[in-house]
């Protein structure tokens, strides 16, 4: 049902990327972190580690005006999202439908080059992120 899903990252919710860099800089180098982007659809800015076996854990730091996630951090939620690529994407989009997955929002992200992605709710594995490739 799901083919051509490839595990990117595991989205974990930071009240600062520059104050986690910080604080972690004894598990990682300066060199695993990628550049901060700014993806403005959702108010977020976010920053990829490079971990090894190419999965990457990606830091969402809520903006300003982004109450969901603020609350969320609020409450301790750090790991908050799985997400994949699909060089399917529409096809994908409707194997998740079709799975009973909500879809809950689609933007195009300044983290993967204007690509389309979206976000699923599924019932046991809460938020699943889909990111269009190439």
């Amino acid at each position: 049902m799901f083919t051509g899903l490839q595990q990117h990252h595991i989205g974990c919710l930071v009240a600062s990327i520059e104050e986690f860099k910080v604080e972690n800089k004894g598990i990682w180098s300066m060199s695993e972190y990628s550049e901060v982007y700014t993806i403005e659809a959702q108010d977020v800015k976010v920053c990829f580690v490079e971990q090894s076996g190419g999965i990457k854990i990606e830091l969402v730091e809520p903006g300003s005006n982004n109450r969901s996630l603020t609350k969320m951090l609020e409450k301790g939620t750090s790991f908050y999202h799985l997400a994949y690529t699909s060089t399917a994407y529409d096809d994908a989009v409707k194997s998740f439908e079709e799975a009973n997955c909500r879809q809950l929002s689609e933007f195009r992200s300044e983290a993967f080059k204007g690509k389309r992605c979206c976000f699923f709710y599924h019932p046991q594995l809460k938020l699943i992120e889909l990111i269009e490739q190439d």
